[in-house]
């Protein structure tokens, strides 16, 4: 980018994501990192195993099989919108748009951290 203009104008015109604001609330200095400079940390091991059993899932090789017959319909379906003129966006795990269910799944090594409830008020559905 040249100019803070360039930089504002760009960031009109692209949507923003629950991964933003989140990376937003928790560490203003390492959204702007990522976001503005392209400086992104590695993952941790958590965000890695999570990452991998998100790739299994759909497939023959899924580490959750008897998940599986909850995922029916489209993997990582998009959900786009429009608020006050700004452009939101989101990625579903799962969609059915045969039955509009949508799947989030959550991973973490605390077995505890995660249940039905807690998804549904996580707020990023």
């Amino acid at each position: 980018m040249n100019n803070r203009a360039e930089l504002i104008k760009v960031w009109k015109e692209r949507p923003i994501s629950w991964s933003q604001l989140g990376s937003w609330a928790y560490s203003k200095q390492q959204w702007i990192d990522k976001y503005i400079f392209g400086l992104n940390e590695e993952p941790n091991l958590a965000m890695l195993f999570g990452n991998t059993v998100g790739d299994t899932l759909g497939t023959p090789n899924s580490m959750v099989p008897s998940l599986e017959k909850h995922l029916v319909g489209l993997k990582e379906y998009e959900l786009k919108t429009t608020l006050n003129g700004m452009t939101l966006i989101g990625y579903a795990d799962h969609y059915c748009p045969c039955t509009k269910v949508l799947n989030e799944n959550k991973t973490s090594e605390n077995k505890n951290r995660w249940n039905q409830t807690l998804v549904d008020l996580h707020g990023q559905l």
